[in-house]
């Protein structure tokens, strides 16, 4: 049984989801790709961060940190 919108009142606009999306996923996922002068600002925005954390709010503002991420946590002494 498929459900299908109502058609919107005039002078109104279609609800965003007026159409069903595809529910296939592909098989691999698509890599995404970095033009080499955007990755050259990053990397020397990289160099001239120098205050603590500033790397990885870098990193994680560009989306560049894995996730999610164990490097932080360092074992005591208790775990041992």
């Amino acid at each position: 049984m498929a459900i299908s919108p109502a058609p919107p009142p005039p002078g109104t606009q279609a609800w965003p989801m007026d159409q069903v999306p595809d529910p296939e996923v592909p098989e691999r996922p698509t890599r995404r790709r970095f033009a080499a002068a955007y990755k050259a600002a990053i990397l020397d925005e990289l160099d001239r961060a120098i205050e603590p954390g500033a790397k990885g709010a870098i990193l994680r503002r560009e989306g560049w940190a894995a996730w999610p991420t164990r490097l932080s946590v360092v074992p005591g002494p208790a775990s041992r």
